[in-house]
């Protein structure tokens, strides 16, 4: 018992520590500049969360690499949406 105790704490830490390696003003405003009219929906903590886990163990411009990626697709599912909702223009 004191054992899975043990590995929760250091899984926690180890998790904390990776979320703060994070630079996440770089994927905020890398949403804010790709996604410019849906970037309140796009701009959740979840969503930059999921990008940190991702690009997170990449550094440089590996990790922007990484950032831009993901952001155009959040893009192009918004364009898609925007499609669908308002028709093919």
């Amino acid at each position: 018992m004191l054992r899975f105790g043990f590995i929760a704490i250091v899984l926690l830490f180890a998790t904390a520590a990776n979320a703060a390696s994070c630079n996440r003003s770089y994927i905020e405003a890398a949403i804010d500049q790709r996604v410019p009219g849906w970037a309140i929906k796009f701009r959740t903590p979840e969503r930059v969360n999921n990008i940190c886990t991702l690009c997170g163990s990449f550094e440089g411009s590996e990790f922007r690499a990484c950032v831009m990626d993901e952001v155009e697709a959040m893009a192009k599912r918004a364009r898609d949406a925007s499609k669908r909702f308002f028709g093919s223009n």
